[in-house]
């Protein structure tokens, strides 16, 4: 499990404004390696070649099921593309994503798969998440439930000190793929720390439901509203980065496995490379987030993409943007903070 804390608005996210007007925002990922005993079926196309199936949910377009299986993946990468006469693919991970959306506890229908009863949260989003190593090799036994390749693909030569020839076992994975399932909770505070303020640790679209309904309700010149749409357009909005997108943009290069990857040969992992993985994710979404308001006053530099940037659409947006902080410096706390100009 891997939380934030309670995120203040000015320390967190620069958003420099009295007290009573900020706000905290708590987020919360839950990750796990499942099971595929069970979830799998092996279809053969023919009498040397197959595919495997997941059936963790099927499919969904716009809430209706488009496949009854989860994913599909082949268990012959190399031989498919040489019996298509092309080269064989770089030996690199594939890494995806599957998404359930909830909203009052029912499923979105901007998911893309509806999961069975084993992985529905209705109150959180849920994440599946594939780890293909295509044409990987292992330079040793790999134990770690995402990585895992424990299976002999025999013997690889090199030369070694005066020319003398060495021989290596690799190993190759498991599996054509392994899932993980992780939820993503999120909780909006308004105002100064008091637990009657907060929404429900929820789903993102339920959690924003109650702020706006019970948390800023009184807001008669809706300047509350304004300044939680401005500062929340950043996880909600076309350009936001969650857990889903981290994986979804970034694919393999999400991956701090990749760093020890040379030539399609995976060099050592430890057991719990699965985890250092997860709060790379994690860190890397709230890195993005914070990037968004310091960019947001600062500008990205480049005109062409910024006539693409949505800039305050009224007062208290504007005053929020011309307030925006960040840190001195990156080995400094991040409550030491001063002003920037906005652009």
């Amino acid at each position: 499990m891997l939380e934030t804390g309670y995120l203040d608005s000015k320390n967190g996210l620069g958003l420099n404004a009295p007290p009573n007007d900020r706000f905290r925002l708590r987020k919360m990922i839950r990750c796990a390696p499942i099971s595929t005993e069970g979830y799998t079926t092996t279809i053969n196309t023919s009498s040397t070649r197959s595919f495997t199936r997941y059936f963790y949910g099927p499919r969904v377009y716009a809430g209706t099921a488009a496949q009854n299986f989860t994913r599909s993946f082949s268990n012959d990468v190399v031989n498919d593309a040489a019996k298509a006469g092309i080269n064989p693919p770089a030996a690199d991970y594939s890494l995806s994503v599957e998404a359930a959306f909830y909203h009052n506890r029912t499923l979105r229908p901007d998911s893309t798969f509806a999961p069975v009863p084993e992985l529905q949260r209705p109150d959180a989003d849920v994440h599946l998440i594939f780890l293909a190593p295509t044409t990987v090799l292992f330079s040793s036994r790999i134990e770690d439930p995402l990585f895992r390749a424990t299976t002999p693909a025999g013997n690889i030569s090199s030369l070694g000190q005066g020319g003398t020839l060495q021989y290596q076992q690799v190993f190759r994975p498991d599996a054509p793929a392994l899932p993980m399932a992780c939820t993503e909770q999120f909780q909006f505070c308004n105002g100064p720390e008091s637990p009657d303020k907060c929404s429900p640790l929820a789903a993102i679209q339920d959690a924003l439901d109650f702020l706006y309904a019970k948390l800023v309700s009184d807001d008669s010149d809706n300047s509350t509203r304004h300044r939680f749409d401005w500062a929340l357009s950043a996880l909600t909005g076309p350009a936001a980065v969650r857990l889903k997108e981290v994986v979804q943009i970034l694919q393999a290069q999400a991956l701090l496995a990749t760093d020890s990857l040379y030539l399609g040969m995976q060099g050592p992992l430890p057991g719990d490379q699965w985890q250092l993985e997860v709060q790379h994710w994690h860190m890397t979404s709230l890195a993005h987030l914070q990037a968004m308001f310091v960019l947001a006053a600062t500008g990205l530099g480049d005109r062409e993409i910024e006539r693409f940037v949505v800039g305050p659409n009224n007062t208290v947006e504007t005053l929020l943007c011309n307030s925006q902080v960040k840190p001195t410096h990156p080995s400094l706390p991040s409550d030491i903070l001063i002003p920037i100009q906005s652009h």
